[in-house]
């Protein structure tokens, strides 16, 4: 059933984790986690619905992860390049192989090594294949946001540290922004607020909850490793994010939970 039918039909999908009633019970079969959802329902004390994402959204979500799969075959290809130069003594960073000219330079030092230079002719042919599949993907992926979330999208990019990938994988997972009432409630979504254990007046906080997408979650953090790793920045909302990161690096005495901090400063901007 596509997503469109499923919001159409009324159906009430819930989050099994969030079903204590099922996630708990010491007797799991499918006939006993049906009756009990069927009691639920009855008596009006299941979870809040889980969100039930538009069939556009899932098809942006669909190419990022074709995406992804190709990214992760041109790293390996990559390596592999490495791995050979490794073994001849010739040191290469994995950036500058990432291209054309970094490969025909290194494929131009092999000429005295007829065998490992057709090598990384076979290697750099198989690794621009790669690259052309990604940029079809990707333009399949901007053709889609253009026509149905481009305002959305331009927004998202002038945040700082916020590049394409992020971007479009933000659109794929929220949907519809009104959904969330409040900017914590979102970072709540990507568990990037730390968990809370009070008991009377005092308030402890934890960890991070690590709830929500793990995907997201993890590019909200690169992308607040890139705004801290910056040099030189003419935003003004980038060089105040990086004060940020210094003081609370200095203060908590850890550079993971202060770049979580300009994570979760990030998903309160969207």
């Amino acid at each position: 059933m596509l997503n469109s039918e499923i919001r159409s039909s009324g159906l009430h999908v819930v989050h099994p984790y969030k079903f204590k009633v099922i996630s708990e019970s010491k007797h799991k079969n499918d006939k006993e986690d049906s009756l009990k959802l069927a009691k639920g329902l009855l008596k009006d004390y299941l979870p809040t619905p889980v969100y039930i994402k538009s069939d556009l959204c899932c098809q942006i979500k669909f190419l990022l992860n074709i995406r992804r799969r190709m990214v992760g075959t041109r790293v390996r290809l990559i390596l592999q390049a490495k791995s050979v130069l490794r073994s001849l003594g010739i040191k290469e960073s994995q950036r500058s192989l990432a291209t054309a000219r970094g490969f025909g330079r290194v494929i131009n030092n092999l000429a005295a090594e007829p065998f490992y230079k057709q090598m990384m002719v076979t290697l750099a042919n198989e690794c621009e294949r790669e690259n052309q599949k990604i940029e079809g993907v990707e333009q399949q992926t901007k053709d889609l946001i253009n026509q149905n979330f481009q305002r959305e999208y331009e927004l998202l990019i002038s945040i700082p540290g916020i590049s394409f990938v992020t971007a479009a994988t933000i659109i794929s997972v929220i949907d519809d922004i009104k959904r969330f009432e409040r900017a914590g409630q979102f970072s709540s979504y990507c568990g990037l607020t730390p968990s809370e254990h009070s008991s009377g007046e005092k308030v402890r906080h934890g960890r991070l909850t690590k709830e929500g997408v793990k995907e997201l979650r993890w590019l909200l953090t690169q992308s607040a490793w890139i705004i801290v790793r910056v040099k030189k920045g003419k935003d003004a909302r980038l060089e105040k994010m990086k004060k940020k990161f210094y003081r609370m690096a200095c203060k908590q005495k850890s550079t993971a939970k202060a770049v979580s901090a300009i994570a979760r400063h990030l998903s309160r901007c969207l």
